[in-house]
C-alpha cells in the first residue's frame, strides 16, 4: 500500500513578515471588536418582553402530586385539586417596570425596617425564590372551580358580556397601603389600595365576572349585601351554565318592566397584594403601617404611578385567555357601556 507524503513541519517555508503581523494582529483586532460590541450592547437596554410571552408561563412547575405546604413556604391550596375540575381566576395582571419594581421594594423594605425581626418575616411578592420578576393582579372572580365540560362555556359567556359592556381601556392610581386577610384567614396581604376610574370600569368588570360564575353555581367576590330590587323572577342558573340569568337577569316576557341592572359599588375592596404572611399582623405592625414614615414613603414612591389596564385575564388550569379591552366607544358599547 503506498504511503501517503506528508510534508515535514519543521522543513516548511518559514512565513511572511506580512502573514507574521497578520496572525498578531488578529487576537487582537477580534478583541477590541468584541470589546466595542459589549460596550454597545451594554449601553442600550433590551426591549421589553411582549405580554403574551408571561402568559405561556404563568403556572409553575407540579414539585408533588399532592397539596404540600412544605414546598410553597407554608401556603395551602385554597381549593384543593381533584382530576377532572379546573382552577379558574378573572384578574387584570400588572407587570411593573423594573423602576415601578424599585419603588415597591423600597416601599416594603421602609416598613421591615420600622417592625422587629419577628414582624418583619413577610414575603415578597415582587419576586420569586430565584429572582425573578413576578406579575401583580387586581382579582376580579374568587378562586372558582369548573368541570372540564364547562370550560369552553365560561370562557364564551365571560368574553361576550365584557365584549357588550363597553368597558375600554382605563387607568388608574394607588391611594394608600394596608393589610389585608384572605376569606379563609390562613394569609395576610399588604396591599396597595386603589382609585376608582372615571368610568367605573373595575366595578362594571367585577359585576360582569360575578354573574356569570353565579351563573355556573360559583361564588361571587365581595357579593354585595344589599343589592337591590330584582327584575321579575324567571328562575334562577342551573349552576352548569346554561343561561346567563340569576339576581340581575335583563331578559324579560312581554309586559315585564325592564330594570336596569344594579352595579354595586365595591371600590374600597380592590387592591393589589405585594407581600404576605402567614402570621396575623400584630396591633403594633397594624399601626406601623400607617405610620407618618411609611405614609411619606407611599407618598414617594408609589402615589404618581399611573396603570394602564387594555384586557382581563382568564386562567383555565394552566391555560391564559387574554380578552382585549375595546379601545374605541364603538367598539363595544353594550348594555353597561357608557
Amino acid at each position: 500500500m503506498a504511503l501517503v507524503n506528508y510534508s515535514d513541519s519543521d522543513s516548511g517555508e518559514e512565513p511572511t513578515k506580512t502573514e507574521l503581523d497578520g496572525k498578531a494582529a488578529g487576537p487582537s483586532t477580534l478583541k477590541r471588536k468584541h470589546d466595542q460590541c459589549s460596550t454597545s450592547d451594554l449601553s442600550s437596554d433590551l426591549p421589553p418582553l411582549p405580554a403574551a410571552f408571561h402568559d405561556l408561563y404563568a403556572s409553575t412547575s407540579r414539585v408533588s402530586t399532592r397539596d404540600d405546604p412544605s414546598l410553597h413556604g407554608g401556603r395551602k391550596r385554597v381549593v384543593p385539586h381533584v382530576e377532572g375540575n379546573w382552577a379558574t381566576h378573572v384578574y387584570l395582571e400588572w407587570y411593573p417596570t423594573a423602576t415601578e419594581s424599585d419603588h415597591l421594594s423600597s416601599l416594603i423594605s421602609t416598613l421591615q425596617d420600622s417592625s422587629s425581626e419577628e414582624e418583619s418575616q413577610f414575603q415578597s411578592l415582587l419576586t420569586s425564590d430565584l429572582g425573578a420578576q413576578l406579575p401583580l393582579h387586581i382579582s376580579l372572580s374568587r378562586p372558582i372551580v369548573l368541570q372540564t365540560e364547562q370550560r369552553q362555556t365560561f370562557t364564551e359567556q365571560l368574553q361576550e358580556q365584557i365584549r357588550k359592556s363597553g368597558v375600554r381601556l382605563f387607568e388608574i392610581s394607588f391611594t394608600g397601603i394596608e393589610w389585608v386577610s384572605n376569606y379563609e384567614s390562613t394569609r395576610w396581604f399588604l396591599v396597595l389600595r386603589l382609585s376608582k376610574p372615571a368610568t367605573n370600569a373595575l366595578n362594571r368588570l367585577l359585576h360582569i365576572s360575578n354573574q356569570v360564575a353565579a351563573s355556573f353555581g360559583q361564588s361571587t367576590l365581595y357579593a354585595d349585601p344589599n343589592p337591590g330590587p330584582e327584575p321579575p323572577a324567571r328562575g334562577r342558573g342551573s349552576g352548569r351554565g346554561r343561561g346567563f340569568r340569576g339576581r340581575h337577569d335583563t331578559r324579560f316576557t312581554r309586559g315585564e318592566r325592564r330594570v336596569k341592572p344594579l352595579i354595586a359599588d365595591c371600590s374600597p375592596h380592590f387592591h393589589i397584594s405585594i407581600a404576605w404572611t402567614l402570621q396575623a399582623p400584630s396591633p403594633t405592625l397594624l399601626e406601623r403601617t400607617q405610620a407618618p414614615e411609611v405614609a411619606r414613603s407611599v407618598q414617594k414612591e408609589i402615589r404618581d404611578l399611573a396603570l394602564r389596564f387594555d384586557s382581563v385575564k382568564l386562567k383555565l388550569g394552566n391555560t391564559v385567555t387574554v380578552i382585549a379591552l375595546p379601545t374605541r366607544a364603538e367598539e363595544g358599547k353594550g348594555l353597561l357601556g357608557i
